[in-house]
């Protein structure tokens, strides 16, 4: 379904499901292959769905998104992002006290970056891959949408929307600072199109 290159491009890490039947996405398990040999290695293999892998800057982790609990609690229960070893061992889960469900993180040398829902907003988070903490990244409006991030999560575009809004797409650099955050560049107007409507 998903798949991330290792840093210095060796490897693949990827999440696939055993078959075709629509329900085999609550079986999918992280993989990783040989760019050379072509030899796939299990990474993940445990109890629902496992996916999402994302490789540490230094070639190291992977992060990778997964459930707790039987195969049902995917339906009801936030997902967890955790991290295992690359050459594979023990997993850490990093956001079991906290209680969102992320989604799409990027790993930089800044730090993991994700966005999830806040109540009726949608906000960008920051993680800390060793401690686990997690930190709210407030930008100029609400609701963020899609997102990508440089490499070295220094500068980040995002569609965003507010209550009286289209969506437009923004970019941020020195993201990391709130500062700038405050004062995204806005690249788009398509909400000029609605001005005149109440």
């Amino acid at each position: 379904s998903s798949y991330s290159w290792s840093p210095d491009g060796s490897r693949i890490a990827f999440d696939r499901v055993p078959d075709t039947n629509i329900s085999s996405f609550m079986n999918s398990d992280v993989y990783l292959v040989s760019v050379d040999t072509k030899e796939m290695t299990p990474l993940v293999d445990g109890a629902g769905p496992d996916a999402g892998p994302v490789w540490s800057p230094d070639g190291e982790w992977i992060l990778f998104s997964e459930y707790d609990g039987d195969m049902n609690s995917v339906f009801y229960l936030n997902g967890e992002l955790a991290k295992i070893p690359a050459g594979g061992g023990d997993i850490t889960v990093l956001t079991e006290g906290w209680d969102e469900n992320p989604g799409g993180p990027a790993w930089t040398a800044e730090g993991v970056f994700f966005v999830a829902s806040d109540r009726t907003e949608r906000h960008f988070f920051s993680l800390d891959p060793n401690s686990g903490q997690v930190e709210r990244l407030d930008v100029a409006l609400p609701i963020v949408g899609a997102w990508d991030m440089t490499p070295d999560g220094r500068t980040v575009a995002f569609t965003a929307q507010g209550a009286e809004t289209l969506s437009e797409v923004f970019l941020v650099e020195d993201f990391h600072q709130s500062s700038s955050r405050s004062r995204p560049q806005k690249l788009t107007d398509m909400s000029a199109q609605v001005e005149e409507w109440t």
